[in-house]
């Protein structure tokens, strides 16, 4: 009852066409306070206390870091206390050479100029044309040219793996922490990694969720139905973790910058 005449009082001051500014700042406002579009820095997404939490929660042996880029992240967690293996996958020639430059100061670090998806084969990615690539080069050429409403790109043919095929070539049994930012193709990688999610294989996962999606296809109940099984569902705040354990879509399909976090529930035991 309160409720109802709360919301009657607020509609009847504000849902009119000149606070039209306000409600959107109040909306990106809450919206931040769910995890969604804190991208500023790693602090404000987030990721600077995921990282300790990790290393504070769980035994960490080897982290795969995919869309690597030009190797902060790797060094994030270098900071974070890591000492263990990263192996980190950059498809883009020239990002990958900047990539190996920033992060060859551990003979844990490991670089490969590959990228992964669903299935083995040669693909374009797609960017700014610019040097030494950008965080949001994509398989998909739409996220840069109306996403990122840029008429100056560029396309380079890159070599993909499935993280199935990667992890039986190299003889690895399990991955510690999975992460996964590559601007829309995070689903596709997930599907490549059929076997390692069946057998149990991959402890912790983060993967990006937003706008690319709109550009990829894949809503957030692609991931759902794959993961919650095995897995139990956060969001990622600038100092905690939201659980999303149940879908449902008015919260869950959000196409604005998120990072999703994945902790297999055998963890929870």
């Amino acid at each position: 009852m309160i409720k109802t005449y709360f919301e009657r009082i607020w509609l009847a001051l504000f849902a009119h066409p000149s606070f039209s500014r306000f409600n959107h700042y109040m909306m990106n406002l809450f919206q931040k306070n769910i995890g969604i579009n804190n991208y500023k820095s790693d602090n404000i997404s987030g990721e600077t206390f995921w990282a300790n939490y990790i290393m504070e929660n769980y035994s960490v042996d080897l982290i795969f870091d995919i869309g690597a880029h030009k190797g902060d992240y790797a060094n994030m967690f270098r900071s974070a206390g890591y000492l263990g293996e990263i192996y980190m996958f950059e498809p883009n020639p020239e990002t990958y050479e900047e990539l190996v430059n920033r992060t060859n100061t551990s003979n844990h670090n490991y670089h490969f100029n590959i990228g992964f998806s669903d299935v083995k084969g040669f693909r374009l990615i797609f960017d700014y044309d610019i040097k030494g690539g950008s965080p949001h080069a994509s398989l998909f050429s739409k996220v840069i040219t109306d996403m990122h409403n840029s008429e100056n790109t560029k396309s380079l043919e890159v070599n993909l793996m499935t993280l199935d095929e990667f992890t039986d070539e190299h003889k690895i049994n399990k991955i510690s922490f999975l992460k996964i930012d590559t601007e829309g193709n995070e689903f596709p990688i997930l599907k490549g990694a059929k076997k390692l999610l069946r057998d149990d294989k991959i402890d912790l996962i983060q993967f990006e969720f937003g706008e690319m999606n709109v550009i990829s296809g894949f809503f957030f109940k692609d991931f759902f139905d794959l993961l919650s099984e095995k897995y139990l569902l956060y969001r990622l705040l600038p100092n905690a973790l939201l659980p999303l354990n149940n879908y449902n879509a008015r919260n869950c399909e959000i196409f604005i910058y998120q990072n999703i976090i994945a902790v297999h529930k055998n963890l929870m035991k």
